[in-house]
């Protein structure tokens, strides 16, 4: 990332947490009348919102899989659970994956195809 876009990435995360009605005031101050950079920061916020959180309501309508094995030991608790059923050419919402990246203790990574545009707003996500 450079300095702009980590500055643009830094507003957006305080933004995000800040109540509706304070985030004006707020982009006000953090932008500096910079108004390019309020723009590009007012439409990841924008796109968040028309997100919403599928991802959450995903996670938190999910049960433990009946086979996942559970070891206790005194005040240590491990779940081995079963590998994601998800495969390459699955949707997932408004995703297609299309190759697995890699694998750890808190899941599995894809590469995946967004197959609606959240309302023309481009979002690139550099590493």
């Amino acid at each position: 990332m450079n300095p702009a876009s980590d500055r643009e990435a830094a507003i957006f995360n305080a933004a995000r947490r800040l109540p509706f009605a304070e985030r004006g005031f707020y982009l006000e101050g953090a932008c500096a009348g910079d108004a390019g950079l309020r723009q590009r920061v007012e439409e990841l916020l924008r796109a968040d919102e028309e997100a919403g959180g599928f991802l959450q309501e995903l996670a938190t309508g999910t049960q433990e899989p009946a086979d996942a094995i559970t070891h206790s030991n005194p005040g240590v608790t491990v779940r081995d659970m079963p590998s994601p059923s998800e495969q390459p050419g699955d949707t997932i919402d408004r995703y297609k994956l299309l190759e697995k990246i890699g694998e750890g203790g808190f899941g599995v990574v894809y590469v995946a195809e967004q197959k609606e545009p959240v309302k023309g707003i481009r979002v690139t996500l550099v590493p």
